[in-house]
């Protein structure tokens, strides 16, 4: 295992301070789960990104010592040094090009071997010596799709050399359920394949055909500020024929303020009632969501193509109609609670589904209900405005409301 790690961090300026501290608890990680494992950690290479350079320095620095340390406990751990690399080797501020390839190193390993059985190289395999599923035979993996297909039936046929151990995959269910892909399934890239740019509302991608650069997104301007707040990986998902780019949104809670009083929410299947009296009516997508399932049954009737092609098109749009419901309906309520600065009280509706027997006819609606899609949606709205939010049981709250 090779870990070129630390990059992302150290370009975010994120927790910059503990590092090789993290890095040396993963080492420590990685070791017990997998003690026969071999993890190769290598410095950073060179960049010319203003913000991860202060810190690259002395992050490499440490990183030798904590390999010393880890290979006098014993453990199989080896140092990879990237510094030969130079800012002609680099394909953008940041990444280095194909061609990519650091000088060999000698340095010695926990068990005496020479780290020219380690170095990394343009087309990198496996050490020699790191177990493989059932000690089959140790050939470098190949790049090319065709390639590792031929390698993988080799593998599949190679006889095994030693006993299974207990995190071996039997061999009879791997090959019975061989891996694949659906072709529209999301594509999850982290800061180095996939690269943002918000001013020119951009974005550049690592792919097998080379770096595509240049992409332009559309977002509305509340989420283009959010999105100086992304961490980690996004994600590329392809539905009804557009793409989408899921981004993770790190935002620090403002404090709760203390609330003067409670408004109490009724959840019920049609409406939502506050213990002000008011009422905001999901009646309207009560009524949509019945006017859809007629419609869909009837071209589930008809059974020809371009029913077919009509169902393909109404396909989520029920869900979506009720999801911006119920979006107007939360921002509602934590607007009122913000303005009065009092608190939500919300009803645990959980199983409730389980716990009430309807009748036919009422299945469908009581299945349908979205309390749960509505309670989450108030719950994020309010930490986010700083206002409380607590959960109780429904029973009391409802002969209070109907005495």
């Amino acid at each position: 295992m090779t870990l070129e790690i630390g990059t992302n961090d150290l370009n975010q300026g994120y927790q910059a301070s503990t590092a090789s501290a993290r890095l040396k608890s993963l080492i420590d990680q990685i070791t017990a789960d997998v003690p026969d494992a071999t993890v190769l950690v290598a410095s950073l290479i060179v960049s010319t990104s203003s913000t991860e350079e202060p810190y690259r320095s002395a992050y490499n620095q440490a990183i030798p010592g904590i390999v010393s340390n880890e290979q006098a406990a014993g453990k199989h751990v080896g140092y990879v040094d990237m510094s030969t690399l130079n800012v002609g080797d680099l394909a953008d501020f940041l990444h280095p090009n194909r061609s990519a390839r650091p000088a060999p190193r000698r340095r010695a390993t926990s068990s005496g071997r020479s780290a020219d059985a380690l170095r990394l190289s343009s087309r990198p395999g496996l050490p020699p010596d790191i177990p493989r599923c059932a000690g089959r035979a140790r050939t470098p993996v190949p790049h090319t799709a065709a390639a590792f297909t031929d390698f993988a039936d080799a593998v599949a046929r190679a006889p095994c050399t030693r006993p299974p151990r207990q995190w071996d995959c039997p061999r009879g269910e791997a090959e019975s359920k061989p891996i694949s892909f659906r072709e529209d399934a999301a594509q999850p890239f982290d800061d180095r394949m996939l690269t943002w740019n918000l001013d020119d509302r951009t974005v550049s991608i690592w792919t097998v055909a080379g770096r595509i650069k240049g992409i332009p997104f559309v977002c509305s301007p509340e989420a283009l500020k959010l999105l100086a707040h992304r961490r980690g990986e996004s994600d590329l998902v392809h539905r009804d024929g557009q793409w989408f780019l899921i981004a993770t949104i790190d935002l620090t809670d403002p404090p709760l303020s203390e609330p003067t009083g409670w408004i109490g929410v009724d959840l019920g299947i049609v409406n939502a009632t506050t213990s002000d009296g008011r009422i905001m009516s999901g009646r309207r997508a009560d009524r949509y969501r019945k006017r859809m399932r007629a419609t869909v049954a009837k071209l589930q009737a008809k059974r020809t193509k371009s029913a077919k092609r009509r169902l393909k098109a109404l396909r989520r749009r029920e869900s979506r109609f009720a999801t911006d419901t119920n979006h107007c309906i939360s921002k509602t309520i934590v607007t009122t609670a913000e303005r009065t600065s009092r608190g939500i009280a919300l009803e645990d509706l959980k199983g409730i589904r389980q716990r009430v027997t309807a009748r036919k006819e009422q299945r469908y609606r009581l299945h349908s209900w979205a309390f749960a899609q509505l309670g989450s949606f108030v719950e994020y709205k309010a930490r986010r405005a700083g206002v409380a939010v607590v959960r109780v049981d429904p029973s009391p709250s409802t002969v209070r409301r109907h005495a």
